[in-house]
C-alpha cells in the first residue's frame, strides 16, 4: 500500500474570513509571502462555506468547525497548526483528528476483502459487487479513538485510518494545551499505521 494523503484537523469554531492566505502570510504562519493568493470558496445547500487553498507545500481546508492541513505525503502539519493556535488563543476546540489515506492496486492486495456472511449463497440477490466495505474502531490505552475503514472495488483497495483525541479544559492543562500535544502524535500515529499495516498483509508500507 502507499500512502497518498495525511492530514490533521482540528475541530472547533473557526472563521473562514480570517484564517485565509493573506492573513496567514501576513502573521507569519506560513513562509510564502505575497499580497495575492489562490483562493477556491465552495458553497452547498447542505455544507458550511468552505476555503480551500495552498501554502508552504500543504493544503489547507477551513470552514466554520474545523481547520484541516495536509499533504500527499508523511508531513506533519502541526507547526504551523501551532503557531495559528498561538495567534488565535481563545478558539474554541474539541478534538484533534490525524488521518492517513493509504491505496493499493486490486492485484497488488495478498488477502482475501471483506465479505458478508454467505456472500456467495446471496449474490444472485444482491447483483455485482461495486464495493466491499470493512470498518474497526477501537480505543488505546491513552483514549485516543482510533477508526479503520477498508474500501475495495474491482480495481483497488483503500485504507482510511483516523486517531481522534477529544480535548478539554482540565485542571492539568487547557484545550489549547491538550489540542497542542494531540498534533505531535502524528509520526507515533504514522508508526503505529505501519506496523497495522505490516501485520495485516505481510508487506511493508511503500
Amino acid at each position: 500500500m502507499r500512502l497518498t494523503d495525511s492530514n490533521i484537523v482540528l475541530l472547533g469554531g473557526f472563521n473562514p474570513h480570517i484564517i485565509e492566505p493573506s492573513w496567514l502570510s501576513r502573521h507569519d504562519v506560513v513562509e510564502e509571502k505575497s499580497d495575492e493568493f489562490m483562493t477556491e470558496i465552495q458553497f452547498g445547500p447542505s455544507a458550511p462555506q468552505m476555503l480551500r487553498f495552498n501554502l508552504d507545500g500543504l493544503r489547507w481546508e477551513v470552514t466554520l468547525d474545523r481547520v484541516l492541513v495536509g499533504s500527499s505525503e508523511t508531513r506533519s502539519p502541526a507547526e504551523w497548526l501551532i503557531r495559528l493556535l498561538d495567534l488565535l488563543p481563545h478558539t474554541p476546540l474539541r478534538a484533534v483528528g490525524i488521518n492517513f489515506k493509504l491505496r493499493s492496486e486490486r492485484t497488488e492486495w495478498p488477502i482475501d476483502l471483506p465479505t458478508l456472511p454467505n456472500q456467495e449463497a446471496i449474490q444472485s440477490l444482491i447483483g455485482e459487487v461495486v464495493t466491499s466495505t470493512a470498518v474497526t474502531r477501537g480505543r488505546l490505552e491513552n483514549g485516543t479513538q482510533m477508526s479503520l475503514m477498508l474500501n475495495a472495488t474491482q480495481a483497488e483497495v483503500v485504507l482510511d485510518a483516523n486517531f481522534h483525541r477529544g480535548v478539554f479544559n482540565s485542571g492539568e492543562m487547557s484545550a489549547m494545551e491538550m489540542a497542542k500535544q494531540a498534533m505531535t502524535e502524528f509520526d507515533g500515529d504514522w508508526s503505529r499505521l505501519r506496523d497495522i499495516v505490516s501485520k495485516m498483509t505481510g508487506k511493508e508500507v511503500g
